[in-house]
């Protein structure tokens, strides 16, 4: 494994990764770490099929345990107005 050492984050961006990973239950070291490690992932994808990249993550997603409504009536309700 490599060694990485990033200066002159940003305040803000610091503290975007300490409140994920605490809400996380994980360390600073360990969010970023794959944070990072997901988006060389998807980096790679995007070498790839963009209909596999699509899959990989609509998989990414469902893994989550995130559940997304259908916003087909948001969108009609949107036009209507």
């Amino acid at each position: 494994m490599s060694d990485l050492l990033v200066r002159g984050l940003s305040d803000r961006t610091v503290r975007a990764f300490k409140r994920e990973a605490s809400r996380q239950g994980r360390s600073l070291q360990q969010e970023v770490r794959m944070t990072l490690e997901r988006l060389a992932s998807l980096m790679d994808e995007l070498q790839e099929d963009p209909h596999e990249v699509a899959r990989s993550i609509k998989r990414e997603l469902l893994a989550s345990g995130q559940v997304f409504e259908d916003s087909a009536e948001l969108v009609r309700e949107d036009r209507d107005r």
